[in-house]
């Protein structure tokens, strides 16, 4: 990961799901996360349609949540 903003963020993530013992409070956060990423986010997709940086992040980071999510959902 060269992108320090995305390992930065890959690592909260992790961090979260890690320290957090309250099962509520860690699923309503996978929750939140999982809506932002895939319903809230894809919303206005084509004002980025022409940036491939842009895409190419919210790909990797795509799939990194839906792995956490996936992962711990219950």
């Amino acid at each position: 990961m060269t992108n320090p903003v995305i390992h930065d963020f890959i690592a909260l993530v992790l961090v979260f799901l890690k320290l957090i013992k309250s099962n509520g409070i860690k699923q309503k956060g996978i929750d939140q996360l999982h809506w932002l990423f895939n319903k809230r986010m894809p919303e206005h997709k084509e004002y980025f349609i022409k940036n491939d940086t842009i895409i190419e992040s919210y790909r990797f980071v795509t799939k990194a949540v839906n792995y956490f999510c996936n992962k711990y959902r219950k």
